[in-house]
């Protein structure tokens, strides 16, 4: 089958910037003029040349496919309107894949020199917005329907009109496939791309030097556990104890003379607001990868992330201006923090910013058992993060119940404003049964919140109880675990279990399932603050089960149970968290049984 040849056009945004060496080192490495040129020599200017959605004819470039055309826009020329009868006027040297305006885009930085004749001219021509579109010629093998996926020109679908599929009704569309070649890019005098863009921007950053990728880097970045409760964590640890603000969470990635910024799964951010609030900054001499949070404000109050993203994208917004406040390392030059302990990642931190520590958030350290004071301390209206000082595991301790949710990409919805979401389990992404209708409009593979009121597991899926949309953070979000939002026998509802019932005022009813058997056991006077000072309790056996209309107050996993004569040895994770004994006695005349931890583990309360 013959080759196809494409064209898909950009428009021009405004913001000067004067190249920077990198940029320059680029153009002599990627072109390699006889004669080495310096910025004093070129002008450089950069295009937003196509994006991942639908062009006006149909057709699209799959982010899958932007490895490859960074690779091919390198060395290819630069024309006025696709004519081939006169020279370039300028050439591309260097590309870069990027996200703005809710996509991923393609940048290819383009170059001409200043004495040229017509360079001033053309250079005035396009800072004053006359040439201001452009558009990319290339040759392509394989028109794929987004539909059937079959050639749409063999296919019985046609662009933009709506077929049933099994997630909805949606417009056809075909994916730009097998691209073997840029021809050119040229400036034009009309677009067909939604948001695309020729800039002054040059804002530039060198690859990144590490053996791995930059976005396998960033990917791998410890993962939080969202807690709703604190006795969720071990209370026998210290942590550093640090407030929690309504933010996007972004990673910085400094290397040479350049900074970038990235959001959700390592995506590059590409938004001139948030370039001015880096350049504003204090940043320190070396390479390195910190972990931030960018924040938005109206006056001094912090807004919601869906506010930031509408200010960064130039919407009508309730904030007014950023702030950018670092919280942990991640990379310090070519040494890998990731898996650090939390009290050496800060002592990096604290040395790195040494003389701009207000350029980190404040951190306090706690002991486990004092995890009151220190929510009374340093809580936001929002929460606090915990990060354990002898080990890599982090935490985010919400005031109020919140889960993060990962919005399945816009083709999977059903076209009806409905949207499916994923949250992260235990290092899983597991679906859930729930669907929300968007007020706003939703980003694929961005980040929401919902309030609810309890998650639970049935199945394979997850079930958010009276879900209502919180926030909208898009590429801004963090994907947390919520293994801690749920009871932890629900993880795996295989396991051998046990139930919590609150009984009276203060007494416990523990169902215990073990070896084909059921245990009641009523558990007097429960405390536990006693229990963590190795008290014992009164208990009595009972027979039968709870009632339906008790309340559960948590539970677990029975990790063992045995028979020690007329008594029992129960290992326990989850509300009742260790090993338990079960011994008879006898109390005023009556057979009676003591219930106390024989080692020293923590009792984690758990949702129920």
């Amino acid at each position: 089958m013959e080759n196809l040849i494409g064209k898909i056009t950009a428009s021009l945004v405004e913001k000067d910037q004067i190249p920077i060496t990198g940029l320059i080192d680029q153009l002599n490495k990627n072109i390699n003029p006889p004669e080495p040129v310096g910025p004093e020599e070129v002008y450089i200017r950069a295009m937003y040349i196509i994006s991942d959605q639908i062009n006006s004819y149909g057709g699209r470039f799959p982010s899958d496919e932007h490895d490859r055309l960074v690779e091919l826009l390198i060395d290819s020329p630069v024309l006025i309107g696709h004519r081939k009868d006169s020279l370039p006027i300028a050439r591309n040297f260097y590309a870069e894949k990027v996200y703005r305006k809710d996509a991923n885009w393609v940048k290819v930085y383009f170059y001409w020199l200043k004495d040229a004749e017509l360079g001033e001219d053309l250079r005035r021509n396009i800072d004053a917005g006359i040439y201001k579109e452009c558009s990319i010629s290339f040759i392509f093998n394989f028109p794929e329907c987004t539909v059937c996926g079959r050639d749409i020109r063999e296919c019985p679908h046609r662009p933009f009109v709506q077929y049933d599929t099994p997630a909805g009704k949606q417009p056809a569309a075909f994916n730009y496939r097998r691209i073997e070649k840029v021809l050119e890019t040229s400036l034009v005098y009309r677009g067909s791309v939604d948001n695309t863009a020729v800039t002054r921007a040059l804002y530039f950053f060198k690859s990144c030097k590490a053996d791995e990728s930059l976005s396998t880097t960033i990917q791998s970045v410890n993962v939080r556990k969202r807690i709703w409760d604190s006795g969720r964590i071990d209370r026998a640890g210290a942590y550093l104890v640090m407030p929690a603000y309504e933010s996007g969470a972004i990673v910085l990635r400094r290397d040479g003379d350049g900074i970038t910024a990235h959001g959700l799964y390592g995506r590059k951010l590409d938004f001139s607001k948030l370039d001015e609030c880096l350049a504003e900054r204090f940043w320190p001499e070396g390479d390195y990868i910190l972990d931030c949070r960018l924040i938005g404000y109206r006056g001094k109050e912090r807004q919601k992330v869906c506010e930031l993203v509408k200010y960064l994208e130039g919407k009508n917004s309730a904030v007014k201006r950023l702030d950018v406040k670092v919280i942990d390392l991640i990379a310090l030059n070519g040494h890998n923090f990731r898996h650090a302990a939390g009290e050496i990642r800060r002592a990096e931190l604290v040395r790195l910013f040494c003389s701009h520590e207000s350029s980190i958030i404040p951190a306090e350290k706690f002991n486990g058992d004092d995890l009151a004071n220190a929510i009374g301390r340093c809580t936001t209206r929002y929460g606090i993060e915990l990060h354990e000082c002898a080990s890599d595991r982090r935490y985010l301790l919400t005031h109020r119940k919140l889960v993060p949710c990962l919005i399945k990409p816009a083709e999977s919805a059903d076209g009806n404003g409905a949207f499916a979401y994923t949250c992260m389990l235990d290092g899983e992404s597991i679906l859930l049964h729930n669907t929300a209708v968007a007020k706003d409009e939703l980003i694929g593979g961005g980040m929401t919140e919902f309030e609810v009121y309890s998650v639970g597991y049935t199945g394979d899926r997850l079930e958010l109880t009276h879900p209502r949309i919180f926030d909208h953070c898009g590429i801004l979000g963090s994907n947390d675990d919520i293994s801690l939002l749920l009871p932890s026998h629900a993880v795996n509802p295989s396991r051998v279990r046990y139930t919590v019932h609150e009984q009276g005022d203060s007494d416990l009813l523990v169902t215990v399932n073990c070896k084909d058997e059921s245990e009641c056991l009523i558990i007097r006077n429960f405390s536990e603050d006693l229990l963590r000072r190795r008290s014992r309790f009164v208990a009595d056996r009972e027979t039968t089960a709870p009632p339906e209309s008790s309340i559960v107050k948590g539970g677990g996993d029975v990790l063992d149970c045995r028979r020690c004569q007329d008594g029992m040895v129960l290992e326990l994770d989850g509300f009742l968290n260790g090993t338990f004994l079960l011994r008879p006695i006898i109390l005023n005349n009556s057979r009676r049984w003591l219930f106390y931890r024989v080692e020293s583990f923590l009792i984690r309360s758990t949702a129920a």
